[in-house]
């Protein structure tokens, strides 16, 4: 244990046994139990609205959740010597769900629908500072990204096989993102919008497998470090999107994931709607590109020209697995 690790367990009320690495974090056995201490990143108000959406979920008898651990001050942010802050959270032993386990899977859609229920602020916080930007400017934004992308390539007098295997995928997703545009402006997304402002729902901001942990007892839901107040089916579309895309978007799986949502947390026809958008927007397309153009272009590796031709295989997948799931909103 260094000496700066060491000033940051003498604030806490803990005695600390042994400590390892964690993901950008330090896992601490305590006498108190498992607890993580990480670095903040973010301003100290987020950690007081954290705390606030943990505080509605953790004496569930469902699930665990990692919150927030006070100092020895009542804080809880601890500054070290250098003047850096820190938190310690609870913390579980336990594994990320296999996204290959159709009962974990499962499992992880029932917690996201259980905390959605409970994730409802009214009219008790000011949360304009943690609020999702319009999905319709963010959509429009990627748009002309991709475009910028696709121009840059095309101007280029000699291409790489990425960049030529970019060109030739371009206008199969281009369409695709003006359609999830024409559609979102043609639902009643701002309908949504507004319910969502009223009631104040939060989401997770991150709910992905890494952060649903299989522990001995209760499974554990931790890292709520992005969640915002915004439309739920935001964490439901960016959950199912990243299982489905490891899993082939295999149709009786989605059914599945839906009708295990539904039946904890009923979704209206709008949101169904919403959910069916985000799907037809080519959101993986946009980072493959946005991290190509970022980055240094005259060398792009084998693999990310096999993400490149994998997804475009699949979007052909995705469209049948959307005609099958969403029939009647198509």
């Amino acid at each position: 244990m260094s000496d700066k690790e060491l000033g940051i367990w003498e604030k806490y009320d803990v005695n600390v046994i042994r400590t390892y690495k964690g993901r950008q974090s330090i896992i601490c056995e305590t006498d108190k139990g498992l607890k993580l201490v990480k670095e903040l990143n973010c301003h100290s108000q987020k950690i007081d609205f954290q705390n606030y959406v943990k505080s509605m979920l953790k004496n569930s008898k469902f699930y665990d959740i990692d919150c927030f651990v006070q100092n020895r001050d009542g804080e809880l942010i601890t500054k070290d010597k250098d003047e850096s802050l820190y938190v310690m959270k609870d913390w579980f032993e336990g594994r990320e769900i296999d996204v290959k386990n159709k009962n974990e899977v499962l499992l992880a859609v029932n917690l996201l629908a259980s905390i959605h229920c409970n994730m409802l602020l009214g009219q008790s916080e000011n949360t304009q500072n943690y609020r999702y930007e319009d999905l319709i400017l963010e959509f429009e934004k990627h748009n002309k990204e991709l475009k910028k992308v696709r121009n840059f390539i095309r101007d280029k007098n000699k291409k790489s096989d990425y960049e030529i295997c970019f060109i030739n995928v371009f206008n199969m997703f281009q369409k695709d993102g003006a359609a999830a545009v024409e559609r979102l402006k043609l639902s009643k997304y701002h309908e949504l919008v507004l319910e969502s402002a009223r009631q104040n729902t939060v989401c997770h901001g991150d709910y992905n497998q890494h952060n649903v942990l299989i522990t001995k007892s209760l499974p554990a839901i931790t890292n709520f470090d992005k969640c915002r107040v915004g439309i739920q089916v935001t964490d439901l579309y960016n959950f199912m999107r990243k299982i489905l895309e490891k899993n082939n978007w295999d149709i009786d799986l989605g059914k599945n994931m839906l009708n295990t949502y539904d039946e904890v947390r009923h979704l209206s026809k709008n949101e169904i709607e919403n959910l069916l958008i985000r799907f037809i927007y080519p959101e993986k397309f946009w980072k493959i590109a946005n991290h190509y153009y970022n980055s240094n272009k005259a060398w792009t590796p084998v693999k990310n020209i096999e993400k490149l031709e994998m997804l475009a295989a699949q979007n052909r997948i995705k469209w049948n697995f959307l005609k099958v799931i969403f029939g009647s909103y198509m």
